[in-house]
């Protein structure tokens, strides 16, 4: 009985001495023009945090009683306040100058300030988004950029993304942004698509996959009034504005080599059964498209009774290739480990790029070199593509000037057809029976019957 007493004693002084530590502290914060609204106060060290309504007011629990509080606002100084023997203070907010002469890309391609910006906008440096590895412009930027959504068509090397800007603005219409390089405005429409019937479900790739990732020099994202106020409609969905790079460095000329070596792997595999083999109704079938046959650990093992006269299958490398006599099959043997690797692989690609640039006081000139080979994880798939970019200007005087620029883009690719109701890639791997192995069978098979072929 003491000894309950005692834990209760000492459980209530635990308690009481946690609520002493704790306080509640309210405050008021503004700015020179007055209260300001959404500022994030934070607890330094915990997650413990709140955020002031439309008057500037606040209030928060905090865990000691010489607690720092932590004020960021946008446009903002960061400040930390401690609220030792405080319970109610009042906080004036300091613009942040640099972040408001911050200078970024609008809508036409000009730099401007960004506080006379009428948009929402993110910045992307190019070398953030290189170290990405990604193939492609666009792809770079997933991760890159708050509220900017980069969805692949598929694992096809070089096949388009989508990109949606702070959502969507309709329901069955385009969600998609409008791209301009260099003053220039470019489709990221892709061509055909999974499920097209044209193009049989192969997704193509946008005409953005073209840029060399390699010339960016940067890549701002805007949506709001400047950027529809531009480009009208098209800019609905927001504008990507993409910048490429010129000779700048003066009298001076400067040569860079940059070399990518990527790898894609499958992470995850689709679970499939392995109890039972080819046919329907718990029957063995020979040529059944289903895999709900006779129970694979019932057979007697063994080898497979072949029917040696009559039709045969003979492979690319000559293998020959029997039907099995009626009785059903005898192996237990399954095959979907070794007949998901004649599908998939450890995809890679292989980007190099070279450039040289230079500038003087009346000219400049930039040029450069790349060159891509990719291959997928499905195999079979390959992505290439040489790049070649001739950027320059020169200033005759002050009232004339010529600049210009070349691109040239070869790509060459072979598509695999991902998806459709009935010949599908995957959909046909997931359809075979866990029995039967697909190493040697590629495309149509040619069946042999009395020296004939059908």
């Amino acid at each position: 009985m003491i000894k309950k007493l005692f834990l209760c004693v000492c459980a209530l002084l635990l308690s009481s001495s946690m609520l002493m530590a704790q306080k509640t502290v309210t405050g008021t914060i503004s700015d020179a023009s007055g209260p300001l609204p959404g500022v994030s106060i934070l607890e330094k060290g915990t997650a413990n945090g709140t955020e002031t309504d439309f008057e500037g007011n606040f209030s928060i629990k905090v865990s000691k009683q010489d607690a720092i509080l932590s004020i960021a606002y946008l446009g903002y100084k960061t400040k930390e306040v401690s609220v030792a023997g405080k319970t109610k203070i009042t906080i004036t907010l300091e613009e942040d100058a640099e972040s408001l002469d911050e200078i970024v890309i609008n809508a036409l391609g000009f730099a401007v300030n960004k506080k006379t910006l009428g948009s929402t906008y993110s910045k992307v440096d190019a070398a953030q988004a290189k170290r990405s590895g990604e193939t492609g412009v666009i792809n770079s930027l997933s991760g890159k950029a708050s509220g900017v959504k980069i969805a692949r068509a598929n694992g096809d090397p070089g096949a388009g993304s989508s990109i949606q800007i702070r959502g969507a603005n309709t329901i069955g219409g385009n969600t998609q942004p409008l791209i301009v390089i260099d003053g220039i405005a470019f489709s990221n429409e892709n061509s055909g698509g999974i499920g097209n019937a044209a193009t049989g479900g192969v997704s193509q790739q946008s005409r953005l996959n073209d840029l060399n990732q390699d010339d960016v020099e940067s890549m701002t994202i805007l949506k709001g009034a400047s950027a529809a106020a531009v480009w009208g409609s098209q800019a609905a969905n927001g504008v990507i504005v993409i910048t490429t790079k010129r000779g700048r460095n003066k009298d001076k000329i400067d040569v860079s080599y940059s070399g990518v070596v990527s790898f894609d792997e499958i992470t995850d595999k689709h679970p499939l059964q392995s109890n039972y083999g080819q046919g329907s109704g718990g029957t063995w079938k020979q040529n059944n498209s289903r895999s709900w046959g006779d129970k694979i650990a019932d057979r007697t093992g063994g080898t497979d009774d072949f029917k040696t006269s009559g039709q045969y299958f003979e492979a690319q490398d000559g293998s020959i290739y029997y039907p099995i006599n009626s009785g059903g099959k005898n192996s237990k043997e399954t095959f979907l480990d070794e007949n998901f690797n004649q599908v998939f692989g450890t995809g890679h690609s292989i980007n190099n790029n070279i450039s040289v640039s230079g500038a003087g006081d009346k000219g400049d000139i930039y040029l450069s070199f790349g060159k891509l080979n990719s291959e997928g994880i499905i195999k079979n798939s390959t992505y290439n593509k040489i790049n070649a970019t001739l950027r320059a200007g020169y200033k005759f005087n002050d009232k004339f000037s010529v600049r210009g620029k070349a691109n040239y883009i070869t790509t060459k690719s072979n598509r695999i057809q991902q998806s459709s109701n009935v010949n599908g890639l995957y959909l046909g791997l997931l359809r075979n029976a866990p029995d039967v192995s697909i190493q040697d069978y590629i495309g149509t098979p040619v069946v042999h019957l009395n020296n004939t072929n059908f």
